[in-house]
């Protein structure tokens, strides 16, 4: 019975990239898989609040930190959805682009569980706060006595 659900999951998964409508999915859905499994692939498609996506991930944090990298913590800081087909669940922080893929991993599972969505793929986006003070137009000087303009030297 599982693998048949599994099956159908799949079918709808890969019927997302064509273009087929929603109540043929759900049809396919029905035929093959039992009625609690129905509802919960239509309520991943449902939007999650960026507060409880963000309280999961708090969670998520105290049962399990994150690694080290080049000695310093991976500080992730809030999470909310940036898409609905598959649940995109998108992650803000510092240093986010070295999170290891079985981090990502235990995430991933971590809102699969929390949110109840058996057989449903949960794809994980880390995305990294730049640096305010770091302007594209700011020149540096080339040396730490560099000659400063004459307004600064007005000052």
């Amino acid at each position: 019975m599982k693998l048949q659900c599994t099956q159908a999951v799949d079918n709808v998964i890969r019927c997302f990239s064509g273009d087929i409508s929603k109540n043929d999915i759900m049809a396919q859905l029905r035929s093959a898989a039992p009625a609690g499994i129905v509802n919960k692939s239509v309520e991943a498609i449902n939007s999650q609040g960026t507060r409880e996506l963000t309280r999961t991930l708090e969670h998520a944090l105290t049962v399990h930190q994150p690694p080290l990298v080049r000695g310093r913590r991976i500080k992730l800081r809030y999470a909310h959805q940036g898409g609905r087909n598959p649940p995109r669940i998108i992650i803000h922080g510092s240093q986010s682009a070295s999170v290891p893929d079985s981090y990502s991993r235990y995430l991933a599972n971590v809102f699969r569980k929390k949110f109840d969505l058996f057989a449903t793929p949960v794809a994980m986006e880390f995305r990294s706060d730049g640096n305010p003070y770091d302007r594209p137009g700011r020149r540096k000087p080339s040396t730490p006595g560099a000659r400063r303009s004459k307004a600064s030297r007005r000052r």
